[in-house]
């Protein structure tokens, strides 16, 4: 490919601002599998219900496929900053919602 037609394709790629600050994925694999919840959507929206009353800024949460980590009862989640250090958060069922988001988001604030 000739230095003309790279420079053609990388003007066809462009960068967007996000609406939000954060994200945090929801294995939806696992969700099927995790005790009291159908799929993803139901991890997700306990998820989003602690966000609505903590600082952390505009937080998408999103189902996404398998991790591959595929740990028995408990379920995987993920965000940028857990991504970055090579990580996945892994919970049991019941587990304490401001404690996870501790882990995908660090402390408020920060």
């Amino acid at each position: 490919m000739s230095v003309s037609e790279q420079a053609a394709h990388i003007e066809r790629i462009k960068l967007a601002k996000t609406p939000f600050a954060e994200t945090v994925l929801v294995c939806g694999k696992c969700a099927r599998k995790f005790l009291g919840e159908k799929n993803a959507k139901g991890v997700a929206k306990r998820l989003k219900a602690a966000l609505k009353d903590r600082r952390w800024g505009k937080v998408r949460v999103v189902e996404t496929r398998c991790f591959d980590l595929c740990p028995k009862r408990r379920q995987v989640l993920a965000s940028g900053r857990t991504l970055a250090e090579h990580r996945l958060v892994v919970v049991e069922p019941g587990f304490d919602i401001d404690a996870a988001l501790g882990q995908l988001l660090g402390p408020v604030g920060d």
